[in-house]
């Protein structure tokens, strides 16, 4: 299809003979359109940076000292067994692992979420580096080719 719109274009641009002096200038019938799709720059994707700090904090700031909480507390437990004295060892592992295994089903998606838009965001970053890309654009007589310089 390229290959026809560059025959069109070329085809139609034939030169204009100039008109004689002494009668009044005309506009130039317009010659048939063509219409061309504008390839639109691709637009920029998200960084990810804002699910990757959130990612990182609840698996941080949640998880790791839930993980310690529950570690120490089943320690706890262990040493109440053999213990006739009154003991809390284990209540505490009640709380802490519904709140570590939530932690870790928010954490960890919003992570790996965060990677992905990040490596899109460095790929789309690496195309917009200085290139040289073709472009076609319609005009008045025709189409237009020719090269682009991208920075």
């Amino acid at each position: 299809m390229t290959t026809t719109l560059i025959l069109f274009g070329i085809l139609s641009s034939a030169p204009i003979e100039p008109m004689a002096a002494t009668e009044p200038a005309a506009d130039p019938a317009p010659g048939p359109m063509i219409s061309v799709p504008r390839s639109e720059p691709e637009p920029e994707p998200r960084r990810g940076i804002g699910m990757l700090v959130s990612g990182g904090l609840v698996l941080g700031l949640v998880v790791a000292p839930m993980l310690l909480l529950t570690v120490l507390d089943s320690a706890a437990a262990v040493e109440c067994r053999h213990s006739e004295n009154e003991c809390w060892g284990g209540l505490v592992l009640q709380f802490s692992l519904p709140v570590m295994v939530t932690g870790l089903a928010i954490g960890a998606p919003l992570l790996a979420a965060g990677v992905q838009r990040k490596n899109a965001w460095q790929a789309w970053q690496s195309n917009q580096r200085v290139a040289l890309r073709p472009r076609f654009s319609p005009g008045r007589n025709g189409v237009t080719a020719g090269l682009e310089l991208r920075f």
